[in-house]
């Protein structure tokens, strides 16, 4: 394991007293210095103040700190580690795989769906107006007071226009709007049904340490949209 200074150490009597990160040095003057100053001062200097060059092994690749200390190793001031166990860190890396996926789920969600050509918003209001409008539609097309080509189907004084995600209307009759709002549940259903495929990679018991840390939640999330059957790709906006 390799050494590098890291900052600066107040030793007294041989017992490590405190470690200087970000405080203040008063020189034999009376004047107070950042702890930049260190570069500028000789050695000897700091060590009549009772300050030593304070040396940290490197923290090996995929290892979390739990706790440090400072210790005299061979009469020099030295950070030591103890590191989080492999099996405890598990949990943690879950969980933040987890998040990270339910993250990129609902922010696709929310960015809206393809109907026909048109972008359709799709935030969680959004949907809750799809949903109240397509169970009327069905309603109405199941009474038989709703019928195709009829565009006043909502409002009988004027014809149903549905509001885009550019501002512009598409004008729609009950079966349009009950197509929308299928496709709109599709969308959000396939995606909640690759979000829980990936978190069930990510939570399967026979995963390491190493496959969590390399893991990269983004680049799994894009390439189970572009596995997706050309069909259903077609709703999702932004995929190749």
């Amino acid at each position: 394991m390799t050494v590098s200074v890291n900052g600066y150490a107040i030793i007294k009597n041989d017992i490590p007293i405190e470690i200087l990160v970000g405080k203040e040095f008063q020189d034999s003057n009376g004047v107070w210095h950042l702890d930049t100053w260190a570069t500028s001062y000789l050695d000897a200097d700091l060590v009549s103040n009772n300050i030593y060059k304070l040396y940290s092994p490197d923290i090996p690749v995929n290892k979390i700190v739990d706790s440090t200390s400072l210790e005299l190793v061979d009469g020099i001031p030295t950070r030591t580690y103890t590191f989080i166990d492999d099996v405890a860190l598990i949990p943690n890396l879950q969980s933040q795989l987890t998040a990270t996926i339910d993250k990129l789920r609902d922010d696709t969600i929310d960015g809206g769906f393809i109907y026909i050509t048109h972008l359709v918003q799709s935030r969680a209001s959004d949907r809750e107006n799809i949903g109240n409008l397509g169970l009327l539609a069905t309603i109405k097309i199941g009474s038989g007071t709703a019928t195709h080509n009829d565009l006043r189907w909502f409002n009988a004084a004027q014809d149903f226009e549905f509001i885009l995600a550019d501002n512009s209307r598409i004008s729609l009759d009950a079966y349009g709007m009950q197509a929308l709002y299928q496709t709109g549940s599709t969308f959000k259903a396939v995606l909640s049904d690759v979000g829980r495929t990936l978190k069930d990679w990510v939570l399967n018991s026979s995963r390491s340490v190493t496959d969590l840390q390399t893991y990269n939640a983004p680049n799994a999330w894009n390439s189970a949209l572009s596995a997706l059957d050309p069909s259903v790709k077609a709703i999702i906006p932004n995929i190749s």
